[in-house]
């Protein structure tokens, strides 16, 4: 790659932004920036640009906040300026100050450019990343997201007369490529087949990963994997063996295809007999098949799957189809291996090697089936004189089923959660924080994570100082991870939800609590408000749903500074705790 530095990248940031104030001086009547004119496109594009540069800056200087102050405090003006105009417009006209700001952006620009040390050479950029697996996540995500919000903002991706707005436009973007479901509009109406499209794509990069995507078309195309990319791969995929990686992403994409396709058949068999056999039904089906597998819970009916809530064969192949997505690729791939060796073993014509249930899977299914059985009972037994009151004694069983395998990863509802007792909501919350399996499309902190908890607590209350599951030893490297993960993520819910009580102080505060760790579990769950949110609350939403889907220990392993420490023994310290 030929050195260059990013002055030509912030040359065509400033170019966008005095066409910008150009536009806007020309149409000084109206609101520039909330119409859909080419203003609004020249700002949104400019602005999008300017956030990643300010992106890239902190990933290469280890999120060194001191070297993008100045910038981030731009962009928060402007974001101000924007979203609260009844307060700013108290002291400037909106309009004018917008132009204040962006002119702002341009001087600074200016100076970044003129100044030798403020400028990245590309180069030493990639190689920054590359070279840290966590950052190469981070920043694959981070850069779709705000492709798919710029996408998503085109006059054609939403019908003439609606309004999206740049917030809602990254909400939907961050939701669908976080795979979490969560919406503040009304997908199957909002967009057009364009901007659906879009979508679904973000929720199939999302759910299967950007880097094994990418990584899949680089194998297709017969060009050659860096030793930098086969080591995000295997941080992504959590795998030591690197024989056996590419063949393992050329398995959990041809399984993924083949998973989507039997759910898009079985979906297909209902639709057609609402839409008749034509596009619309094959379109749906495909759409809320892959939406279930990725377990992102976006649906085109404005209800989600209220309206199919006494539907077995709908209801059966969402939930078959989030459950496969729930338990990740290792698990399915592992129970599969098995099968097939006890099938071959019986036929007497398998000469391979032994291959039995690994430690990780017999924690995923057992694990997954109890909360899952937990849940069915305790929504019945919370909701059935509630929402399921008038409902048949078959639909109460179907639907308390459906949300139980739905509640801890994919977000689709059959019934009203808007209606659902407190009791039901702090249940539902705790199901959400736990999420699905390591691995998997599913978010939250992992069933892998609980059983791990679980079981160390289990062997401290019996005085054993080792941890040992299945006649085998956890190591002390994962346990600590394990109660990291647990701190870390609680630490960010508390956060993020005393931030959401001062934004959004209307809001009822269990409904609040509720959307909180629904985003951060990257579930898609609403107790009805998320469209209601302020717009600095749909950014905390935001911020949840992007770690929530990357993880808390992949964020701090990217700010982490990797130097290695001099080891040194200190003596033994008592400290009073309980």
């Amino acid at each position: 790659m030929n050195i260059m530095n990013n002055k030509f990248y912030r040359i065509i940031i400033n170019v966008l932004s005095v066409l910008f104030l150009i536009t806007s001086i020309t149409n000084f009547h109206t609101n520039s920036v909330s119409t859909g004119g080419l203003a609004y496109y020249f700002f949104y594009i400019a602005v999008t640009l300017y956030i990643i540069d300010i992106f890239i800056i902190l990933l290469i200087t280890n999120f060194n906040i001191q070297k993008v102050l100045p910038d981030f405090i731009l962009i928060l003006i402007l974001f101000f300026l924007i979203n609260y105009k009844s307060i700013s417009d108290y002291f400037v006209p909106g309009k004018i100050s917008i132009s204040i700001a962006v002119l702002a952006i341009i001087l600074r620009n200016i100076y970044n450019i003129i100044n030798k040390n403020e400028n990245i050479e590309i180069k030493d950029l990639s190689q920054n990343i590359l070279r840290n697996p966590a950052k190469s996540v981070i920043s694959s995500y981070f850069i779709i997201t705000f492709i798919g919000t710029t996408l998503l903002t085109l006059p054609f991706a939403i019908h003439g007369s609606e309004k999206l707005g740049y917030i809602n436009a990254l909400f939907t973007s961050t939701s669908a490529i976080c795979v979490t479901g969560l919406s503040v509009v009304d997908t199957g109406t909002i967009f057009t087949l364009f901007g659906q499209i879009i979508i679904l794509i973000l929720i199939q990069l999302g759910g299967l990963g950007i880097m094994i995507f990418s990584t899949f078309i680089s194998f297709m195309l017969y060009r050659k994997i860096s030793i930098e990319d086969t080591i995000t791969l295997s941080y992504v995929l959590n795998q030591k063996d690197m024989s056996s990686l590419f063949r393992n992403i050329k398995n959990i994409i041809l399984t993924a295809f083949v998973i989507e396709t039997i759910g898009t058949f079985f979906l297909f068999v209902k639709f057609q007999t609402i839409y008749g056999f034509s596009f619309k039904s094959l379109y749906y089906s495909i759409f809320h098949s892959v939406s279930a597998f990725c377990n992102a819970g976006f649906s085109l009916m404005p209800d989600s799957l209220m309206s199919y809530k006494s539907s077995p064969i709908t209801i059966f192949t969402i939930a078959i189809l989030i459950i496969a997505g729930g338990l990740g690729f290792s698990t399915i791939s592992n129970v599969f291996q098995y099968l097939e060796y006890k099938i071959k073993k019986i036929k007497k014509n398998y000469s391979g090697p032994i291959i039995k249930i690994s430690d990780n899977t017999k924690i995923v299914l057992i694990t997954s089936s109890i909360l899952t059985i937990i849940s069915f009972f305790m929504i019945y037994a919370l909701e059935h004189n509630n929402t399921l009151a008038k409902e048949h004694i078959g639909t109460q069983y179907l639907s308390s089923f459906f949300q139980a395998v739905t509640l801890r990863t994919a977000g689709f509802n059959t019934m009203n959660t808007s209606l659902f007792h407190s009791s039901t909501y702090l249940f539902m919350m705790i199901m959400m924080y736990i999420g699905g399996a390591s691995g998997s499309t599913a978010g939250g902190v992992k069933v892998n994570t609980l059983a791990i908890i679980v079981i160390r607590i289990r062997a401290f209350m019996r005085n054993q100082e080792t941890t040992i599951a299945f006649n085998k030893t956890i190591s002390r490297d994962i346990i600590v991870r394990c109660f990291m993960i647990l701190f870390l993520s609680i630490s960010l819910i508390i956060t993020a939800l005393f931030i959401l009580t001062i934004s959004d102080s209307k809001q009822d505060f269990i409904k609040l609590a509720f959307e909180t760790i629904s985003a951060f579990g990257t579930v898609g769950l609403s107790g009805g408000i998320t469209a209601e949110l302020s717009s600095i609350g749909k950014l905390i939403i935001i911020i949840l749903m992007f770690i929530g889907k990357t993880g808390p220990l992949t964020l701090f392993s990217a700010v982490a500074n990797h130097k290695k420490s001099v080891k040194i023994q200190y003596p033994s310290a008592d400290v009073m705790i309980g």
